[in-house]
């Protein structure tokens, strides 16, 4: 559950990957204000000695709040709910975007991190840089079928500070996970290396039905959706708020299906993950959005680790 709540922590960036949209610049019909999150969360552990199971309740709260200018989002400030010393707090991390004199996004600033935006002669995005303080963090390369993105190469240099946090502002949580490998990066923390994933996108129509992800350090992943007849109001607004294809897909994603494996030696380590999503509409638009998400992870030592997540999102739009 840490890792995906700090997953959504992170910044937006409008990238449009539809046809019928400039990538860049994001006009939804209605304007999002805010999001109303609460989440229950059930650990279950097992091994030869038995199981036990932990559970976790977060009461509602505002997680996101967005500041609109005239036509573009000026900011959005995502508040985190976090447990210290057995008592919840509620961090906040504001996000400021920048555009051009079409609306386009040019830059996005999160503490210390800042984004830049390239775009190529045919207007689309052609790479994304992120910087850490004064360095440089990772690069995105996007490489296009005709008008659509068909695949991404993903370049992370290391010592980094805030892997996770850097990578989370332009990637889908999933390919996050493949580049940023948690206890890999407590290991090689004081070495200088280069860790390169490259990505590959299908679509059917206007939506993205399938991602794989592999790295050079033997992380891979692959990710399914499945979407129902309704419009996206996130398309074209790519963000890192704990969803992947939704930034890109012009309907909404009602089943999520990723598969991750770690080689270490001779073993591989394996990690299913399945998420389910209900909406409610008010008119065209989600108001309340349910995921359930379960989690089966293995272990080197032996045993299985199983987490179901039921997070409840309440939208509320501009008038």
């Amino acid at each position: 559950m840490k890792k995906n709540l700090l997953i959504a922590a992170i910044a937006l960036m409008a990238v449009a990957f539809v046809s019928c949209q400039k990538d860049g610049v994001y006009k939804p019909k209605q304007r999002i204000s805010k999001i109303t999150r609460s989440w229950v969360s059930t650990d279950v552990y097992s091994d030869a000695a038995g199981s036990h199971e932990d559970k976790t309740i977060a009461d509602p709260w505002v997680c996101e709040a967005w500041v609109w200018g005239d036509k573009t989002v000026e900011s959005r400030t995502f508040t985190d709910r976090v447990w210290v010393i057995n008592a919840p707090t509620y961090p906040s991390h504001t996000t400021t975007y920048s555009y051009d004199d079409k609306n386009r996004i040019t830059g996005a600033q999160y503490d210390d991190h800042k984004i830049e935006y390239t775009y190529n002669d045919d207007k689309k995005f052609s790479k994304i840089t992120v910087n850490d303080g004064a360095n440089l963090e990772s690069t995105v390369e996007i490489n296009y079928d005709g008008k659509v993105v068909n695949s991404l190469k993903v370049t992370k240099f290391y010592p980094a500070k805030k892997c996770e946090a850097a990578l989370a502002m332009v990637l889908p949580r999933q390919i996050v996970d493949v580049v940023c490998n948690d206890t890999e990066e407590e290991i090689v923390a004081k070495d200088t290396r280069t860790v390169v994933t490259d990505i590959t996108i299908e679509w059917d129509g206007k939506n993205i039905v399938k991602m794989d992800a592999k790295s050079s350090d033997d992380v891979t992943t692959t990710t399914t959706y499945e979407y129902d007849g309704k419009l996206n109001p996130y398309a074209g607004f790519y963000c890192g708020n704990g969803v992947s294809a939704e930034m890109y897909s012009k309907n909404n994603v009602i089943k999520t299906t990723t598969t991750r494996k770690e080689v270490h030696g001779s073993t591989t380590i394996t990690t299913e993950t399945a998420e389910s999503v209900e909406y409610e509409y008010d008119g065209k638009n989600p108001s309340t959005v349910k995921t359930t998400k379960v989690e089966n992870r293995d272990y080197l030592i032996g045993g299985k680790h199983t987490i179901t997540t039921v997070t409840t999102d309440v939208y509320e739009y501009t008038k």
